[in-house]
């Protein structure tokens, strides 16, 4: 039989859960007469979030020895604060690989020990069950905002038909996340809407205010259709319900996005109303395939025509253009890891010869500090000479 009491005491609370002070807590125990579940609540016992810590609910689950493997905390909203648990996984990555869409989860790639870690810059991967529960990124042991995904931490919330990504800053403090497929700066949680097998099927944008909001191109909801564990179809629309751009630089209304064995963005195409690859004839192509190695690394990417030959990019939206293939070379100093100082772009045509864009640059040369800062950035045209530079 279950039963709860209320008990104002300081010294017994901080003893069982060092996050409450002192105010009213409601104390839910088991059958084995175990706390189970702790609640915040005021001298009229209505539900109130601590002061400090922003927590009114805290639950714990045991194992059969009764030892506590994990614990949830909540707000009177039923956000999830923190999650600990005692068998979680931790890895360690020196990169993120690049997504174009948010259906693909973050994928670590240049696998580093805890050691390791310490010297580097990394991510942090916490895992429970195989599941991510959050990600942080480090200037070695220095909690750092300039992650791939613009601050600090992301943190996963599984529920039972939706998955939540929300971004935290180094002081905990709720934050924004800036990705190229969305732009805008205001984005501070992503809302996945799960089928009853977990996949996800669509997904909203949130503000810190829990507001809907649309993404920086106008995108304000976003439609995914799994078509198997490699492959998937993803639409978005705005306010109005109107179809919108996958990106300015990949202008699709309906895209088929494929990836590689080790999870790795392989390609994008643009499709019809039926499934079927398509050019888009304002900017040129149907699809672009991307040139990932084994370790993760971006080495360039293509464009396509719907026979998969090469097709010169096109002046649409204001992007560069003129050329069909983008190629980066790599001064490594650890490829395994994805570490360099530096690299080179060039462009090359539709016959996969050596270009210049529609700003006569045919090569971008790139140059890196030490600590992965960029320096400079020098452009060359076909012949070798150097143009303006910053």
């Amino acid at each position: 039989m279950k039963y709860t009491f209320i008990k104002v005491s300081i010294l017994l609370v901080v003893a069982l859960q060092g996050r409450f002070e002192l105010q009213c807590t409601r104390m839910f125990f088991d059958e084995q007469g175990c706390f189970k579940t702790l609640q915040n609540i005021d001298k009229n016992r209505q539900p109130i979030n601590h002061k400090q810590t922003g927590v009114h609910k805290a639950i714990h689950s045991r194992n059969e020895k009764g030892i506590i493997v994990n614990s949830k905390s909540y707000d009177t909203n039923h956000n999830m604060v923190e999650q600990v648990n005692r068998n979680s996984q931790t890895k360690y990555y020196t990169n993120l690989a690049g997504i174009i869409s948010p259906n693909l989860e973050y994928l670590g790639r240049g696998e580093i020990s805890a050691e390791e870690a310490k010297t580097l810059k990394h991510y942090k991967f916490t895992y429970e069950n195989n599941k991510i529960l959050k990600i942080q990124y480090f200037d070695k042991e220095q909690p750092n905002d300039n992650s791939y995904y613009g601050t600090h931490e992301v943190r996963y919330n599984y529920l039972d038909n939706k998955l939540t990504r929300s971004y935290y800053n180094i002081k905990g403090n709720k934050a924004t996340t800036y990705r190229h497929y969305y732009l805008g700066d205001n984005i501070h949680q992503e809302v996945f809407e799960l089928d009853e097998n977990k996949n996800k099927v669509s997904m909203i944008l949130k503000d810190s205010l829990n507001n809907q909001i649309e993404s920086g191109l106008g995108s304000y909801v976003f439609k995914f259709e799994k078509i198997d564990d490699s492959t998937f179809i993803q639409t978005q629309f705005n306010i109005d319900g109107k179809p919108n751009i996958l990106t300015t630089y990949f202008p699709f209304y309906k895209t088929k996005i494929f990836t590689d064995k080790s999870g790795f963005l392989y390609s994008i195409t643009n499709i019809d109303d039926f499934g079927n690859i398509a050019m888009n004839k304002d900017a040129g192509y149907a699809s672009i395939v991307f040139d990932f190695d084994d370790y993760g690394n971006e080495l360039g990417w293509s464009f396509k025509d719907t026979s998969n030959n090469l097709s010169n990019r096109k002046n649409y939206l204001n992007m560069d253009y003129g050329f069909a293939k983008v190629v980066y070379n790599f001064n490594w100093e650890n490829k395994k890891l994805g570490l360099h100082n530096g690299f080179e772009e060039s462009y090359f045509d539709k016959e996969n010869k050596p270009v210049e864009n529609d700003k006569g640059i045919h090569l971008i040369n790139y140059e890196f500090d030490k600590n992965g800062v960029l320096l400079r950035l020098k452009r060359y045209n076909l012949d070798g000479i150097k143009l303006n530079n910053r």
